[in-house]
């Protein structure tokens, strides 16, 4: 149902300064998408960015990857 996910998640915010960390929360979240959705959920996943790996992401996007991958959780 996904709650778990979204409960354990409260934790994972972005820092004071609005930036996510790629080692400790991004990567994590785009791990988690693949084991509910496997590959094709992360080709989605990263296809708006025009990227084929979470790591090509600039981190001034980074909130938009965790949100759209909070969405995907919740699925």
């Amino acid at each position: 149902d996904g709650s778990a996910d979204t409960a354990s998640r409260s934790d994972d915010a972005a820092g004071a300064d609005g930036v996510w960390d790629y080692a400790t929360q991004v990567k994590p979240a785009v791990l988690k998408v693949s084991q509910k959705h496997g590959r094709e959920g992360v080709e989605n996943l990263l296809k708006p960015f025009n990227v084929t790996n979470a790591q090509q992401i600039p981190a001034e996007r980074h909130g938009e990857l965790m949100a759209a991958i909070d969405k995907l959780l919740e699925e």
